[in-house]
């Protein structure tokens, strides 16, 4: 076979899969004209093409590869890759959100150099600093932090102001996200990476919401529980700062008991409650251990009166 040149003419999407995930598909578009010696188009007929994405324009990691027969007319190579719509569904954006660059290999003659993708207009708006916004003027939604892509913030807004039943109204953003069970789905981070050191709050695939100990605007946790020296209990509580359970321990003499939140409460705040048909009286104050209050459940004339109350942190 002789030595054939490669001329890359366009590249639907290169940037990241997650935008062709938007559309009914993940397939990339790819386009080149293959030519032999003195830029003469290739004959007409099937060949074998095999891309073939990097990391780094030499050496590097492959990312994927995908072998196919495809018919060249004029030269002109014109391909889906893959070639299969439920094979390019199975493949991983994030393997493609990084720079990458591809190379192909003709009825088995590699071609080089590699040639470095390059994203589409439309891909742009994807990346740090973009505004993504629907409204009558293109200037319904400024952006967050205005040129600064670097920052990496994106600003989704909605210009249009409606009252229809479901909409977002005059400014908002709709996200729909499916999960069958208790996965994050969404998770905020603040400081050097988004690990659970800087975890500022998350969203779970069942409703669940969780914040960091420190940050203000959720309720922490809650606790029902009988207070008691003998038999203290737990019926029900939620804990969304770690996740973990709330416990008790008896209290030393009647109505008093010890919750333990299994996290430092010590700069948060909390009400207590009794729950009882007569008069009733609760107080929880902080534990020499941050992680604990000690309550007293009481009566009018400030005795112990072992029973129900309910605890809510903030």
């Amino acid at each position: 076979m002789k030595k054939r040149g490669l001329l890359v003419l366009s590249i639907c999407i290169g940037v990241a899969l997650l935008l062709a995930a938007c559309g009914p598909d993940r397939q990339l578009g790819y386009q080149a004209v293959l030519t032999g010696p003195g830029g003469i188009p290739v004959a007409n007929g099937n060949y074998t093409v095999k891309v073939e994405f990097w990391d780094a324009l030499t050496a590097g990691t492959s990312i994927y590869s995908d072998t196919q027969t495809v018919t060249v007319t004029n030269g002109m190579l014109n391909i889906a890759i893959p070639d299969q719509v439920t094979e390019a569904n199975s493949l991983d954006p994030a393997n493609f959100s990084r720079p990458l660059w591809v190379e192909l290999t003709i009825n088995g003659e590699l071609l080089s150099p590699r040639q470095k993708l390059l994203g589409t207009p439309y891909a742009y708006t994807l990346v740090g600093g973009a505004v993504v916004s629907a409204g009558p003027t293109v200037d319904d939604v400024a952006p967050l932090i205005a040129g600064a892509p670097g920052r990496g913030a994106l600003t989704v807004g909605n210009g249009y102001v409606s009252s229809d039943p479901g909409s977002p109204g005059a400014t908002g953003l709709a996200v729909s996200i499916l999960d069958a069970d208790d996965s994050e789905v969404i998770r905020a981070c603040a400081g050097a990476n988004c690990t659970d050191a800087y975890r500022v709050f998350s969203v779970r695939g069942n409703g669940d919401v969780s914040q960091s100990a420190t940050g203000d605007g959720l309720v922490k946790a809650a606790v029902a529980a009988n207070c008691s020296s003998i038999g203290a209990t737990v019926s029900r509580s939620f804990n969304n700062v770690t996740g973990g359970a709330v416990t008790i321990a008896n209290g030393a003499a009647a109505g008093l008991c010890t919750l333990d939140f299994g996290f430092d409460i010590s700069n948060r705040y909390w009400i207590a409650m009794p729950v009882a048909a007569a008069p009733r009286f609760a107080s929880c104050i902080l534990n020499a251990d941050h992680n604990k209050l000690n309550c007293y459940r009481f009566d009018e004339t400030g005795a112990g009166r072992s029973g129900n109350i309910m605890v809510t942190l903030y």
